[in-house]
C-alpha cells in the first residue's frame, strides 16, 4: 500500500508531533484494524430497489393524506427497472440564511453544510437504513481501530480533485 494512497486519522490531544509521539507505522501496528463496508451508489439503489418490489410509484398530484403517505413512502426509492426518469427535472431547496462560505471545516450554518455536501463527496456516507458505509466511488476500502478513535482510508485508483489532478 502506497502512502500517497492511505488517510488516516488519530485523534489526538496534539496537532504537532512531539518527542515520544508514535509513528505512523506503530499506531498502524497496534490499532487492531477492523474492515468496514463499501458500497457504491447503484449498490445502495439496488438494495432499496429489492426493499421496495412491487410499490407502485407516487401520484406527486395526489394531495390527500393517503397520496401525501405514499409520496413519503418513495422518497428515496430509485427507478425501478425500466422506468421512465426525467433527467431535466430541477429540484428547488430552499434556504434560510445567507451562504457565506463553503468551508466544510467551519461551516457557519446547518444550510452551508447542506449545500456543501450536494456538491463534493465524501468518504463515507450512510447507506438507506442509516449504517455508516465507505464511499465506493472515492473508497476502495477503510477501516477503524478497535477503539473507533481512528479510520483508515484507501482510496480508488484514479481519484482526483475537482481540476483533475491526482490525489496525492
Amino acid at each position: 500500500m502506497k502512502m500517497t494512497s492511505l488517510i488516516c486519522f488519530v485523534v489526538s490531544l496534539a496537532f504537532a508531533p512531539h518527542a515520544g509521539a508514535a509513528s505512523l507505522e506503530e499506531i498502524d501496528a497496534k490499532a487492531g484494524w477492523v474492515n468496514q463496508p463499501v458500497k457504491t451508489v447503484p449498490q445502495v439503489e439496488e438494495e432499496i430497489r429489492k426493499l421496495t418490489a412491487g410499490a407502485p410509484p407516487a401520484d406527486l398530484n395526489d394531495y390527500s393524506l393517503e397520496g401525501t403517505a405514499k409520496i413519503i413512502q418513495s422518497l428515496g426509492r430509485p427507478p425501478a427497472e425500466g422506468e421512465a426518469v426525467d433527467t431535466e427535472a430541477e429540484l428547488k431547496i430552499q434556504i434560510t440564511h445567507r451562504i457565506t462560505s463553503l468551508n466544510p471545516i467551519f461551516p457557519g450554518t446547518t444550510e452551508q453544510l447542506r449545500i456543501h455536501g450536494l456538491i463534493s463527496g465524501s468518504l463515507i456516507g450512510a447507506d438507506h437504513v442509516g449504517n455508516i458505509i465507505g464511499n465506493g466511488e472515492l473508497v476502495s476500502s477503510w477501516q477503524t481501530s478497535a477503539d473507533h478513535m481512528m479510520a483508515k482510508f484507501v482510496l480508488r485508483p484514479g481519484v482526483t480533485w475537482s481540476d483533475g489532478a491526482p490525489f496525492q
